[in-house]
Formats: C-alpha cells, sequence, structure tokens
C-alpha cells in the first residue's frame, strides 16, 4: 500500500515506454501525479449543496459542515468538514477532496441509533484520522452528503443526526468563484434552465384585463379642430 503510487507511475510509464493501448490519457495522467502545489477552500458548493469547513463557522449560527459518505458495504460514516483540498493534474484533471473528522461508526462508542431511531454519533471518538497507513480521512467532494448535528441534551457529547436537503441548482456554470472570495468554490452541475422561454411563457399565461368590476366606456376627447369659435 506505501509503495503503491511509485509502483503504479513506473508500471505505467515503462509499458511500451507510455505508449501502451491499454492506457487511456486519464490513467497516464493519475500515474504522473498531481502538481506539488495544491489549492485549499474553506467553503465549496456542489449539485446544489453549499459546505464550509468547521474552522470557518466556528463563530456562525448556520451549520454547513456536516458530512456523511455510504460505502458500497452500505456503512454510512459521519463527519465533520475540516478542509477542502484540490488536486491539479497540471490542468488535465481535477479532483475536490474532503478532509473530515470521522465518528467511530464502528463501534458503540461513537454510534448508536436511540429508541426512536435516531442515529446519534460522538466525536469524542474518531476513525480514520490518518494516523494510520490504511486510514482515509479523505472523500471526494462528489461522494459527500450534507447533515446537520444537533447536540443531544440527555446525553454529553452525542449529537443527532439530520439529513439535509440539497437546495435547487440553476445554471450559473461550473468552477466558479462563489461569492466573490476565492477561498469559496463552486461545482455545480446545471439543470439547463432557460429564463427566456421561462418568462416568455409567463407572459403568454398572464390575463390583462380584469374580471372583478363592470367596465366604464369612455368617449374619445374632441380635437382642437372641431372646437367651436368664440
Amino acid at each position: 500500500m506505501e509503495n503503491f503510487v511509485d509502483w503504479f507511475q513506473l508500471y505505467v510509464m515503462n509499458s511500451d515506454d507510455g505508449k501502451d493501448d491499454r492506457f487511456t490519457e486519464k490513467i497516464k495522467w493519475l500515474a504522473h501525479g498531481p502538481n506539488n502545489l495544491c489549492r485549499s477552500f474553506w467553503g465549496y458548493i456542489i449539485n446544489g449543496t453549499k459546505f464550509r469547513t468547521k474552522y470557518y463557522e466556528s463563530n456562525m449560527k448556520t451549520q454547513n459542515s456536516g458530512v456523511s459518505v455510504e460505502t458500497e458495504e452500505g456503512l454510512t460514516y459521519y463527519g465533520i468538514l475540516s478542509d477542502i483540498i484540490e488536486l491539479n493534474y497540471y490542468d488535465k484533471l481535477r479532483f475536490i477532496l474532503f478532509k473530515c473528522d470521522w465518528a467511530d461508526v464502528t463501534s458503540n462508542k461513537g454510534h448508536k441509533i436511540d429508541e426512536f431511531g435516531l442515529v446519534l454519533v460522538n466525536f469524542s471518538y474518531l476513525i480514520h484520522t490518518g494516523a494510520k497507513s490504511n486510514d482515509e480521512p479523505f472523500i471526494l467532494a462528489s461522494q459527500a452528503k450534507q447533515v446537520y448535528y444537533i447536540e443531544d441534551q440527555r446525553n454529553k457529547d452525542w449529537f443527532t443526526v439530520v439529513k439535509a436537503k440539497p437546495r435547487d441548482v440553476f445554471d450559473i456554470g461550473s468552477h466558479e468563484t462563489c461569492e466573490d472570495n476565492e477561498n469559496s468554490h463552486c461545482d455545480n452541475l446545471p439543470y439547463n434552465i432557460d429564463i427566456t422561454s421561462m418568462l416568455e411563457s409567463l407572459n403568454e399565461n398572464l390575463d390583462w384585463t380584469r374580471n372583478d368590476a363592470d367596465g366604464t366606456t369612455i368617449s374619445e376627447a374632441p380635437s382642437h379642430e372641431n372646437l367651436p369659435l368664440e
């Protein structure tokens, strides 16, 4: 596991001098590795959901740092977003990673379900912290789902998990900086809404006459040419 990156790079690059038809351009760039310099964000918007790091919103009343992710085995992890990192493969590939503090959902110390069927987590007991070589504190931003945590007044250090519903997404483009701040980023998948056709449709359906009052006929005002001379 520790030597996989070096092995992968040598295997791809040395196979027929990198011209092996088995390897696509994407595989070759992955083997090449990302730029040594990476960007970090405090906020990120993807698929209509806004995420913020726990440090940025520490003095805020709103909460956008709750993250959940479901594995192929059906196990759901719950975490708090601590960092947002962009891996850039020299503008050929680009990946956004979420680094989170993950509650230990594999034990009763960090995860439980109460008598009402609600999920509770305890962040005093963490898993995948990065201390071990097989820890995985990062996930792809596209994998993340947003949740909120409500403090349990009956049990110290326990939080109830509440799933968040994404907001509507409009066609504002992709990969654009949000809120005029270089530390926040958008990566929305637009719904391709045509605003012009929408307004035209609204105008066609509008009724420009009143039906709740009787009409009044007004005679045409006489022109100056027909006025009697004194």
